[in-house]
């Protein structure tokens, strides 16, 4: 059978969660079927969870162009490195379930990269729910975050995150993270090589609000990555 590379990609981590997982495969599927795009969706476990893994092999039998690879971890941040190097597109786009919702960005987040871009990351606090207690707090543990790693965007955990697929290829055998900080690597790992970035805003009211702990775990890990980096686990910087 003659294989054909796909425009996209969707990398879809999914762990304890198959309340959520159908519905978003089908909202994916639904909008590329729509635009006929080219497409896959990667779906990668880090779960031990029986019941989701059983609901996601079902989804392979109602959802066209879905492929799910069982990952040997329960962190989601070696999940998306899986993903983002086992996908096949040009395009790789990582949404988690919760943000399935957001497939319509499809179309300006493509424009970017046939402008140039090498990574586009979504932006919640430009949103309307930027006035929720839930936002501005977490909007302060996303700053402390963003200025450890010295990126220049506003937001490293709004579930909408793009790459080429060269960036990709670059960029992900070189994650460490564990949590879903490994966004926030890669971005960094990106600005490292002197790749370009672009920020768009998100128009869906997606709350990601975790608990303070695990934002404090981000933090020490922010701090983690810059200590790795003075030991030079990154690739040098280029063009900066």
């Amino acid at each position: 059978m003659k294989y054909t590379q796909p425009l996209v990609s969707f990398v879809v981590p999914c762990g304890k969660e198959p309340h959520r997982i159908v519905s978003a495969l089908l909202a994916i599927d639904a909008y590329c079927a729509q635009k006929n795009l080219s497409y896959e969706i990667l779906v990668i476990t880090y779960t031990t969870d029986s019941h989701t893994r059983e609901v996601i092999h079902r989804c392979q039998t109602i959802v066209p162009h879905v492929r799910v690879l069982d990952s040997k971890t329960t962190h989601i941040g070696l999940a998306i490195q899986k993903g983002m190097l086992d996908a096949r597109g040009l395009i790789r786009i990582y949404t988690p379930p919760l943000c399935a919702s957001l497939v319509h960005l499809y179309e300006l987040t493509e424009t970017y990269f046939r402008k140039g871009y090498d990574v586009v990351v979504g932006s919640r606090f430009t949103s309307e729910n930027k006035k929720t207690r839930e936002v501005q707090v977490e909007r302060i543990f996303q700053r402390i975050q963003v200025f450890i790693l010295s990126l220049c965007v506003s937001d490293i955990g709004s579930g909408w995150t793009a790459y080429s697929q060269k960036s990709a290829l670059s960029i992900f055998p070189h994650t460490t993270i564990s949590s879903d900080l490994v966004i926030g690597e890669s971005l960094f790992i990106a600005r490292q090589a002197g790749m370009r970035i672009k920020e768009i805003p998100l128009t869906a009211s997606i709350r990601m609000w975790k608990n303070t702990t695990q934002f404090i775990t981000k933090i020490v890990d922010a701090i983690h990555i810059q200590i790795k980096n003075m030991f030079h686990i990154y690739p040098p910087k280029k063009g900066l």
